[in-house]
């Protein structure tokens, strides 16, 4: 994790503006680490493919066997 942002409030700190502080974190891939890009790209592949069946696109018979593809994979 790496710290993106900090924001904190100014005085006077009345009426609701009370002493606060904001951080901004951001996920940061370090090199070497695994990445689980390939986990997510699968259910990327899902979600395209319910699209596709919702919007009469493809069969169930053909969403069932490119599901299976999919899943399939390491």
């Amino acid at each position: 994790m790496e710290s993106l942002t900090e924001t904190t409030s100014t005085p006077p700190f009345i009426l609701g503006n009370f002493p606060r502080i904001e951080i901004v974190f951001g996920c940061i891939n370090k090199l070497g680490a695994p990445s689980q890009a390939s986990g997510d790209d699968k259910y990327a592949k899902l979600a395209k493919l319910k699209q596709l069946l919702d919007g009469g696109a493809i069969t169930q018979e053909e969403f069932n066997q490119e599901k299976a593809k999919i899943l399939a994979q390491p």
